[in-house]
């Protein structure tokens, strides 16, 4: 039924197309239906025509930075979410990748930056914070870090990405007496509360694999 829905859609994008082949809405539409298919190339043809048309059409480059963040791009895509962030500075999914892009690329100071703005247009946004407090943890500033996290756990105290982050700013900031016992807080608290014990298993997953890219 769904993929029924996509067939018709797309109809409807290729009529529109035939009639006028530089619509930017009908061919950013229609390119983020190539990229349902991994026909990456395809969609970036179609946006670049839907630029084309429309040089500020905010929805056009997002989807070609989503195209060139998939096909390993990430020059490019930093390029594509910037112009979506001059074209609209609160555009919150951009901002995001944008900072993702830089903090992979080791541009931390750069991608910092962008997660305080987005915590400036969100304040309660966990997934910002997180980013954010990571980065701390790699520029070597766990006590920034730990303040982030425990905002987000007071909050969620089921955010097991906030809790391996801030064991993580513990353990950085040398204060590792308290590890333990947050790490038994915790559980009591996922058990007592959240019935959530397979999430802890992950929780320690990611932990060791924060901690071998921290290091």
């Amino acid at each position: 039924q769904h993929a029924g829905r996509i067939d018709a859609a797309s109809d409807i994008y290729k009529q529109i197309l035939e009639v006028q082949p530089e619509n930017p809405i009908a061919n950013t539409l229609m390119a983020r239906i190539r990229m349902r298919a991994t026909d990456i190339i395809g969609a970036e043809g179609l946006l670049a025509i839907a630029i084309k048309a429309a040089p500020d059409y905010i929805q056009a480059h997002a989807t070609l930075g989503e195209c060139l963040t998939r096909r390993d791009q990430p020059a490019l895509a930093t390029h594509a979410y910037r112009r979506v962030a001059i074209l609209q500075p609160d555009h919150k999914a951009a901002l995001l990748e944008l900072g993702n892009l830089l903090q992979n690329a080791d541009r931390l100071e750069e991608a910092a930056t962008l997660y305080r703005r987005l915590l400036r247009i969100d304040p309660n946004w966990a997934v910002a914070a997180n980013n954010l407090a990571q980065g701390e943890l790699k520029l070597g500033h766990p006590e920034p870090a730990f303040e982030l996290t425990e905002g987000i756990l007071s909050r969620d105290i089921a955010n097991v990405r906030a809790n391996a982050l801030r064991l993580a700013a513990l353990q950085q900031w040398g204060r590792l007496e308290e590890v333990d016992e947050r790490v038994r807080l915790g559980e009591c608290a996922r058990a007592i509360e959240f019935d959530l014990p397979d999430a802890w298993t992950d929780f320690g997953a990611f932990n060791a694999n924060l901690s071998r890219d921290l290091h």
